[in-house]
């Protein structure tokens, strides 16, 4: 899912929804060494689900020539 809350956007697992017991989202990410997060619902702004992942170095992403002003 994709998680905006506050200010800040992120990439995430939804699997605690605790918001109607205890007012809260619990987020997980998929690397185990950033684990999990709570995000309190008056914070939410928005959810989307991911449809797809698109994955690649950062440098392939940016090595496509594109045109340049002059």
């Amino acid at each position: 899912m994709v998680v905006s809350y506050r200010s800040t956007l992120v990439v995430r697992r939804i699997k605690e929804n605790d918001l109607p017991s205890r007012g809260y989202l619990t987020l997980y990410a998929d690397s185990p060494d950033t684990g999990y997060m709570h995000v309190m619902g008056e914070d939410l702004k928005s959810i989307w689900r991911a449809i797809e992942i698109i994955s690649g170095e950062i440098g392939q992403v940016f090595s496509t020539n594109y045109p340049t002003k002059k």
